[in-house]
């Protein structure tokens, strides 16, 4: 069990780093067997149960008890290169962690937790004026970014498959048991995450499913820009994201009945803020005068219509340096124009 982050090889230890709880299973030799990890618990504080964890388990043993004819298989789940070796080499996180907690004195702030690689890296980026790569933004897309929505006692099972989605033009049914992506064997939804991250914008890749009794390969197309169809707006990272380019806004979609009420053009952006930063950097957009229960109508730059996590991508692709950008928001039935910085 690791407490820390610190020092973990990072070429390895590739996982969900906004995940309150997350699980790698090695084999011995040290290759990666799978990855478990769900955010069925952030969505519902009353799911305790262990049965998602028990199934990847029990899925992982078998791969491990037929090693031989396995170990070649679980070579697209292996961690790929990074530019640090460790979470302390990272700039933002260099100087300020040790290798050791402090456990004499602050231990809670010797720490560094998993959020702060993502974070780390996106800032790494930032400061370089680069614009940081989707597999950042969006990390580890849950499998209902392409239209599926799976069972939570076993997570390689479609409990749903969404109408228009990728999925469904795959031709995914209700009840199939994904077993492999390109050939690596999947044992929970967390694998099918990592096999989604590593996934090109666009892409394709063989999905093996079972159905009944028969083994079908389904082709997964990702069309361009599927990626941000990712729902990034829980995520503990989506907070220093908001800093850089929403200036601490935190901005929710309005539903249709709502839009036509307000009288809404088609393309209004029609995104409520539903709360502002407070400090620091957060309250950027707070100083220059935006007010919880602004609608945002346009913002300079922007095609809609876009909810909060496709904005974020856009503005971080559009403007990975500093500058002001332009918006109007419907504030009491009165347009208003006001700008905000991107940090």
């Amino acid at each position: 069990r690791l407490i820390n982050a610190n020092d973990i090889d990072l070429s390895q230890f590739q996982f969900d780093y906004d995940l309150s709880f997350s699980s790698l299973i090695f084999h011995p030799e040290g290759s990666l067997i799978a990855r478990y990890g769900s955010w069925q618990h952030q969505l519902d504080e009353a799911e305790t149960s262990t049965k998602s964890l028990q199934a990847a388990l029990q899925k992982a043993r078998t791969i491990h008890k037929d090693w031989e004819q396995n170990k070649d298989r679980v070579g697209p789940k292996q961690g790929g290169s990074t530019p640090f070796k460790t979470p302390i080499e990272i700039p933002g996180l260099a100087g300020k962690y040790q290798r050791e907690l402090n456990w004499e004195g602050n231990v809670v702030q010797s720490c560094v937790h998993c959020h702060q690689i993502g974070d780390a890296y996106r800032a790494w980026y930032r400061k370089q004026g680069q614009v940081i790569p989707k597999d950042l933004i969006y990390p580890m897309p849950d499998p209902i970014t392409i239209g599926l929505k799976m069972y939570q006692d076993v997570g390689t099972k479609v409990r749903e498959v969404q109408p228009g989605s990728i999925a469904q033009q795959a031709g995914f049914k209700p009840g199939d048991d994904i077993t492999a992506i390109d050939g690596a064997p999947m044992v929970s939804i967390a694998d099918i995450a990592w096999a989604l991250h590593r996934s090109s914008d666009p892409g394709k890749s063989v999905w093996t499913v079972q159905r009944g009794s028969k083994l079908m390969a389904l082709q997964v197309t990702l069309g361009p820009g599927w990626r941000s169809r990712s729902n990034i707006a829980s995520r503990v990272g989506t907070w220093q994201m908001r800093a850089m380019v929403q200036g601490g806004m935190v901005l929710r979609t309005l539903d249709a009945s709502k839009r036509q009420d307000l009288g809404l053009a088609q393309e209004d952006l029609g995104l409520v803020v539903h709360g502002l930063g407070e400090y620091g950097e957060h309250a950027a957009a707070k100083n220059a005068g935006f007010r919880k229960g602004d609608i945002v109508l346009t913002i300079q730059g922007v095609q809609g219509p876009v909810d909060e996590s496709q904005l974020i991508g856009t503005l971080l692709e559009l403007h990975p340096k500093s500058t002001q950008i332009r918006a109007k928001v419907l504030r009491e039935k009165q347009r208003i124009e006001l700008s905000w910085p991107i940090q």
